[in-house]
């Protein structure tokens, strides 16, 4: 029978079994030879007689399978153990020296790991990551199915904008125009208007923007939801914070020692409330402490996030920091106005280790003031008719957040990029692989 490392770890498995996988490391002596296999983040190793399998050929990277037998010494770093191999079949063979190797004297550069992905996805940190964020998506919809959030799959080919023009891709659509989605905005508003209740999704979102930063990339992966009856926005802020908890402490158990021994790092389960700071408080609080000026209808810069998000740890020792009621000048459309006629919104973002992850906002849910707000944007009221409808025949209360699985590891975990955390990244200059 076929068995896995990690399964020969944990139950030290003595009899004759069966282990195909990856060679990570070759030591070869005089009269044997000692493999490292890897299987994901896991390594073992296996004790070769030369005689016995003088015909093999041995190449790092190469895929083989081993029936062993197993041999415990406390003098073996590697788990105390080691697998005596029995039989041995090359199943592949790697065909030519390695482009990229994470074990260089010199790690490759950002450019040369993409270009060559199916090879840097290997390194067992990268894997690890990926590992975490699969079992986060898991928790994710875990949390919220059990808050009885229905998944819904919105278009992708869209007719109109529904965040901001300069960001849209462009297709041919038949005889025309189209583009791809920047978000699920709009058709979770329109679930809502169905009375789904409570919406969630998992999905691509497109953006055309031209950035080359180490946060932006133009095909990304969010979940977003919406939901109401609402009467705050402070339940929407509410609700993410508990799902944060609730997914990092899962992530937490599941690869908290693993995450130690790759990274060297410890991951930190946030304590409840998160500090939340009002945009307004904020502007004073970058001119006291940092000496910055924001003149009025000037957006928060990621540069400004940063010197807040070092605020709120020096403050309240937190990684969070809500950053809430933006200007209403500043945000789109579809966000309602904090108190009737207030200049500031109920819109809000949330910083983590100095980096945006979320953004949301309770919904203008009247049609009247919704139409004007369009017009306020310069924007042609006919391009959201369907949209508009769904306003006509009553819809309650309801916000909505968006949420960047990519940028919250990029943080946790330390990398270079979010580029890092997307299997195959797509910039301005990149759609390959």
């Amino acid at each position: 029978m076929k068995t896995t490392i990690r399964e020969i770890i944990s139950s030290k498995t003595s009899w004759e079994v069966m282990i195909s996988w990856f060679i990570d490391i070759i030591r070869e002596h005089k009269k044997y030879i000692f493999l490292i296999l890897r299987q994901k983040t896991e390594f073992i190793q296996i004790f070769i007689e030369k005689e016995k399998f003088e015909k093999i050929e041995f190449r790092l990277e190469s895929f083989i399978e081993v029936t062993w037998v197993m041999q415990y010494k406390e003098e073996i770093k590697l788990h105390s153990m080691e697998l005596i191999a029995e039989h041995i079949e090359v199943l592949s063979y790697a065909q030519e020296e390695l482009p990229i190797s994470w074990k260089w004297e010199w790690y490759p550069s950002i450019s040369e790991r993409l270009d060559h992905r199916h090879l840097s996805l290997r390194e067992p940190k990268i894997m690890l990551a990926f590992e975490m964020m699969s079992c986060f998506d898991l928790k994710v919809r875990e949390f919220f199915h059990k808050r009885w959030f229905m998944e819904i799959h919105t278009p992708k080919i869209i007719w109109t904008s529904s965040e901001w023009w300069a960001e849209l891709f462009e297709m041919e659509y038949f005889d025309k125009k189209a583009y791809l989605a920047q978000s699920p905005q709009i058709y979770k508003q329109m679930a809502i208007a169905a009375w789904f209740e409570k919406v969630l999704e998992v999905a691509p979102a497109f953006r055309a923007d031209p950035s080359f930063t180490s946060r932006h990339v133009t095909e990304i992966t969010m979940l977003d939801i919406e939901m109401w009856p609402i009467s705050s926005y402070h339940e929407i802020l509410e609700l993410e914070s508990e799902m944060l908890v609730y997914t990092i402490a899962a992530i937490k158990e599941e690869f908290g020692e693993k995450v130690r021994e790759l990274y060297w790092l410890e991951i930190e389960v946030p304590t409840l409330p998160f500090p939340t700071m009002k945009f307004r408080e904020c502007v004073e609080i970058l001119e006291k402490e940092f000496s910055i000026l924001i003149w009025e209808g000037e957006d928060m810069s990621s540069e400004w996030e940063k010197k807040l998000a070092e605020y709120a740890k020096k403050e309240y020792g937190h990684d969070f920091l809500y950053i809430t009621e933006y200007p209403s000048s500043v945000r789109a459309f579809y966000t309602m106005s904090k108190d009737g006629e207030s200049p500031y919104s109920t819109w809000f973002d949330l910083v983590y280790k100095w980096l945006e992850i979320t953004s949301w906002a309770q919904r203008e849910h009247r049609h009247d003031i919704l139409r004007s707000k369009i017009i306020e944007k310069w924007m042609w009221v006919e391009w959201f008719r369907h949209y508009l409808e769904a306003f006509k025949h009553w819809i309650p209360p309801h916000g909505w957040f968006w949420f960047w699985f990519a940028r919250l590891f990029k943080q946790m975990l330390w990398f270079e990029t979010i580029k890092e955390m997307i299997l195959m990244p797509r910039d301005p200059k990149r759609i390959f692989p």
